[in-house]
């Protein structure tokens, strides 16, 4: 679909190096995978938003949710850009521009090494209006030890809906 040339060093981790305000506020990195989540987490963004304690960091996986994210939440986040490649040099040089306080995850963005990293700086990871797809849930079930490598460095699951919650729930959490 296009749109991804303007900002697609982020995939590779270049976002600027973001400056904290202020040493009271915590930085929260949010990501929503497509329009889809970006729509279904405005209700979390403007509360966020209303703290006067918090910065707000959004990436999206797909073009058209980070021109949505733009357009929606431009004026209200220190940074908007796309989520980088879930390789380690890229995950990294990310993590060291962006240095969230607090991480949230949006459906079913489990990205081993995006939680690797979090896990490493000892940053809260909490999965929001979690989802598994049958897909999904069979593949984890398959490969067991992947499932509760991901699921172990998740602070807090809120599940979408009570299927969600006993396949989270099977493999662990």
């Amino acid at each position: 679909r296009g749109g991804y040339a303007k900002s697609f060093q982020h995939r590779f981790g270049f976002f600027h190096k973001l400056i904290s305000s202020s040493k009271e506020k915590k930085r929260i990195w949010i990501q929503a995978v497509s329009v889809g989540e970006v729509l279904a987490i405005e209700p979390l963004i403007r509360q966020l938003d209303a703290s006067t304690d918090v910065e707000i960091i959004l990436t999206t996986t797909t073009s058209t949710g980070y021109k949505e994210a733009k357009k929606r939440y431009s004026d209200i986040s220190s940074g908007i850009g796309l989520f980088p490649i879930d390789f380690w040099p890229c995950s990294a040089l990310a993590w060291s521009r962006i240095q969230p306080d607090m991480v949230i995850l949006a459906e079913s963005e489990l990205w081993p090494e995006h939680l690797h990293q979090a896990s490493k700086k000892g940053v809260p990871v909490f999965l929001i209006n979690a989802r598994l797809s049958d897909r999904s849930y069979a593949r984890l079930k398959r490969f067991h030890f992947m499932a509760r490598f991901l699921i172990e460095r998740i602070e807090a699951i809120y599940c979408a809906t009570r299927i969600d919650y006993d396949r989270f729930s099977d493999l662990g959490a």
